[in-house]
């Protein structure tokens, strides 16, 4: 779940940063090694990973999972992502977006290009979950309809697009699902 909920984001945010005409590299990168904490707390420390989960399916959508790591594990995966990041020598603007992935700021548009990565992983991160591609268990209404409708508009203003852009990046992004499809078999060994 982890493999494909994170190619599919990947895809949303190179398609996000091709409608803004810019970061469609770093927009794909940081798409891709938005959760790679994940996979580091879970490998280090699989029980403790474990009952986060655990703690988070309880709380059935009371908390995010990343509050869940943090109350059982004292981080979480953002962090844990950030400092692979500064180990692996990623670029700043990178492991800014990591980090800040489940926080953006989003009092205003971007100052800056690291702010408008950021906001383009939390939203691809959102859009994903909301069309079933999630990490981790979701738990939404189960009368939720389009994944604009659940999403704040000022989620993609911040980024100067419109409805109608962020519409056209989903359908841009439904066409192309395949492209990141083509890494799925990588995933399962064939």
């Amino acid at each position: 779940r982890l493999w494909r909920h994170s190619i599919y984001c990947a895809k949303l945010c190179q398609v996000l940063g091709e409608a803004l005409g810019r970061l469609v590299g770093e927009a794909f990168t940081v798409g891709l090694l938005h959760d790679v904490g994940k996979i580091l707390l879970c490998h280090y420390n699989h029980k403790a990973f474990a009952l986060a989960l655990h703690n988070y399916t309880y709380e059935k959508g009371k908390i995010a999972h990343w509050e869940s790591e943090d109350r059982v594990l004292g981080i979480n995966h953002a962090l844990v992502g950030f400092f692979a990041g500064e180990n692996w020598k990623l670029p700043p603007l990178v492991r800014e977006a990591i980090s800040n992935h489940h926080s953006p700021l989003l009092g205003e548009s971007p100052r800056d290009d690291g702010q408008s990565l950021t906001q383009m992983v939390h939203l691809s991160d959102l859009l994903c979950n909301i069309m079933g591609y999630s990490s981790v268990p979701i738990f939404q209404d189960p009368e939720a309809t389009a994944p604009l409708r659940r999403v704040d508009e000022r989620l993609y203003s911040f980024l100067s697009l419109s409805r109608e852009d962020m519409e056209a990046a989903l359908d841009n992004f439904q066409r192309r699902k395949g492209e990141a499809e083509a890494f799925f078999p990588l995933m399962e060994g064939g």
